[in-house]
């Protein structure tokens, strides 16, 4: 127990020991291919993000569409997605850190569905030009839509999100 202390003790004061006038010089823009998998809609998503570094915090904002959904029903299963990433370890190569994660997916099944993720999690960075990421979150989940009847439904429950991907530094 005291060796977990001290290991968190130590991240802790490391990371913020750092030098502020080496974080304000570190502003990197970074353009990304993700994958990510979203548990409760059983859907493997690609697509495209923007990241900006700032010299606390990570903001990214990133368009996505359903593999499954695309390939095989033929539909579009868009998702957007925005997430903010406070860095307490902020190495040279290697940036980790909690997140906060907003997914927001629209799917037409007989009627329009609309489902939402607020997660929180944690996100890394390794690389420096040339970066790749992992993203990893858990939290609420709802879903809702109207019945042919015009009746309003709403489902909630807990999902999970996984991404991975490959960021270049421009």
């Amino acid at each position: 127990m005291r060796t977990i202390i001290l290991v968190f003790t130590f991240i802790y004061f490391n990371s913020f020991s750092q030098n502020l006038e080496t974080k304000a010089k570190k502003s990197l823009n970074l353009l990304s291919l993700t994958t990510s998998y979203s548990y409760l809609n059983y859907e493997l998503f690609h697509g495209i993000s923007y990241t900006h570094h700032f010299p606390l915090f990570s903001a990214s904002f990133g368009l996505q569409t359903a593999v499954k959904t695309l390939y095989s029903a033929q539909k579009f299963f868009p998702e957007t997605n925005c997430s903010f990433v406070f860095r307490l370890i902020d190495k040279n190569t290697f940036q980790f850190g909690p997140s906060i994660q907003y997914n927001m997916c629209n799917q037409k099944v007989k009627v329009w569905h609309l489902y939402n993720d607020l997660l929180l999690g944690y996100s890394l960075f390794y690389g420096k030009r040339i970066q790749f990421f992992h993203t990893a979150g858990i939290g609420p989940f709802w879903e809702t839509f109207k019945s042919d009847k015009n009746e309003r439904y709403s489902i909630r429950s807990t999902n999970f999100n996984l991404k991975i991907g490959l960021s270049y530094a421009f």
